[in-house]
């Protein structure tokens, strides 16, 4: 039955908590700004309830732990997914949230700020990973301590039962939250991310680009700043490949600055870090716009920003299934998703299926800009995430 008091209202109201400053969009890889701009922009009113810190007797005890992990066990220990951080943050946005009038529900991008959360307002909880998904799939929490790990669990349980609904960004993480952690299948929902771009790329900029594409010289664009997580060497071997094949290719590389050899800069240009300041942004928007494809085949991936990325300028996107990345990709609709087992060989087949079909690859191109405008941005996440808060505000107890 709908809420009479949300009928009076025009707005709904809700407080976003995090542990960082939201509106700086270096955080999270700026997804938590996002998804603050995609709530506001979807006519959500908005009152932040960070950055959050912890008392000084908590920061001793933390530093303690972490010098006994590693330095008698050689553990690694994760102090941000400590229980007692997680309880700290939870009271003290508990207490800045007293100070607060008409909150109508919590937003966190995140669980462990309000895992613990007292009251009664509805709580909506917005991730790319469980926590079990996370520390099983990232191979730099491989030599993680047990600790840590049963501290994650209790954090995403508790979590989990506390939400009036779970939002992850894709089906992988959204599956884990019910068979990992038992949560109710019907408060769980999949709301894929955007791209993390503060001004977007207009449509007929990237049609003018799309039909642009020369096919004389096959260009593809790596973005990632972990080269071997991101599948960097096989990007590489990928356009050595096309090389040795007698096909002219291109790779350019951002993020990062891996060793490449002599015979590699041929056909390889390394850009590295650029940050996206205005003209930073700029110089990323001029890559994608004469890219035909992006390649990115990570071994591990919770999610993937970079393939929506991709998709805002009719970049067909090449990537892997793991993780959450086969929610973005769809075979032969907006790129291709290879398993681990496939060779370079492989993705250069598929490759040139399409390129040496102009009128094919077009095709693949527009249609990955059309799977980005209907579900593979902000604007879309915004509403579907403003549905889930109208529905638990209006259905609490």
């Amino acid at each position: 039955m709908p809420n009479p008091k949300l009928n009076r209202r025009k707005n709904l109201k809700i407080a976003y908590v995090t542990t960082y400053d939201a509106k700086d969009v270096r955080n999270w890889s700026g997804s938590g700004y996002f998804i603050w701009q995609s709530l506001v922009q979807s006519g959500i009113e908005v009152e932040f309830i960070g950055p959050l810190f912890l008392p000084s007797f908590t920061n001793r005890v933390l530093r303690m732990k972490q010098r006994f992990y590693t330095k008698i066990l050689r553990k690694l220990y994760l102090s941000e997914h400590d229980v007692i951080v997680s309880k700290d943050y939870s009271r003290e946005a508990w207490k800045r949230l007293a100070n607060s009038k008409d909150i109508e529900a919590v937003v966190c991008p995140g669980t462990i700020p309000v895992a613990f959360l007292p009251g009664k307002l509805p709580l909506v909880t917005i991730e790319d990973a469980t926590h079990k998904l996370l520390f099983d799939t990232y191979p730099s929490f491989k030599n993680l301590c047990r600790a840590s790990r049963h501290n994650g669990d209790q954090i995403q349980q508790s979590a989990i039962r506390r939400s009036s609904a779970s939002v992850f960004s894709s089906d992988w993480a959204a599956t884990s939250a019910v068979r990992d952690y038992k949560a109710n299948p019907e408060k769980v929902h999949v709301v894929p991310f955007g791209a993390n771009f503060e001004n977007q790329p207009a449509r007929e900029n990237v049609i003018r680009a799309i039909n642009s594409r020369n096919f004389e010289q096959i260009r593809l664009l790596f973005i990632g700043v972990e080269w071997e997580r991101k599948g960097g060497p096989v990007a590489l071997q990928v356009v050595r490949t096309l090389a040795k094949l007698g096909v002219s290719a291109h790779l350019t590389i951002i993020g990062c600055n891996p060793a490449i050899s002599e015979e590699d800069t041929g056909y390889v240009t390394v850009r590295g870090f650029i940050k996206k300041t205005s003209e930073g942004q700029q110089e990323i928007f001029d890559e994608f716009y004469k890219t035909h494809f992006l390649i990115v085949p990570s071994v591990a991936e919770c999610y993937g920003l970079v393939y929506c990325e991709a998709g805002a300028f009719g970049v067909p996107s090449i990537g892997r299934n793991v993780g959450g990345v086969g929610t973005i990709i769809k075979n032969d609709v907006n790129g291709r998703l290879f398993d681990l087992h496939n060779s370079p060989k492989d993705i250069t087949d598929w490759i040139l299926g399409y390129f040496r079909k102009p009128e094919r690859y077009r095709q693949l191109a527009l249609s990955s800009l059309e799977e980005y405008e209907s579900r593979l941005n902000w604007k879309v996440a915004g509403q579907k995430l403003k549905e889930i808060l109208t529905n638990v505000i209006a259905n609490k107890p």
